[in-house]
């Protein structure tokens, strides 16, 4: 994490940590998220289910089809989420590091 993300962190009252130490986070876990994300094939996965959820789309339809689409970015969340509290420092590094997959350049599900 650069200074100024830990800055950001530091000033919203974030402690990663502490979040995942509340919930009850299994250190396996988190190291299985690790390393999953410095795999050439991991982080293929992640970049596909983190497109596939929306994550970084509107997901407001005007309609019923807006709550599938906002249960599915949750599930997005939670994966971003799990990588930051497993990899803190070198999340946004990575992010930087992962290509576009099929689905993201067709705009979603396919």
């Amino acid at each position: 994490m650069n200074e100024f993300e830990e800055l950001l962190f530091e000033e919203i009252g974030v402690d990663l940590k502490k979040q995942a130490q509340a919930r009850s986070i299994d250190e396996q876990l988190l190291r299985s998220y690790k390393l999953i994300s410095k795999i050439p094939a991991g982080k293929d996965v992640i970049w596909d289910l983190i497109s596939f959820c929306h994550l970084f789309d509107c997901t407001f339809t005007g309609n019923s089809r807006t709550f599938f689409l906002e249960g599915q970015r949750s599930v997005g969340l939670y994966l971003l989420w799990m990588l930051q509290v497993a990899d803190s420092k070198d999340m946004f590094e990575k992010m930087k590091s992962f290509k576009r997959t099929p689905r993201e350049k067709n705009g979603g599900n396919q």
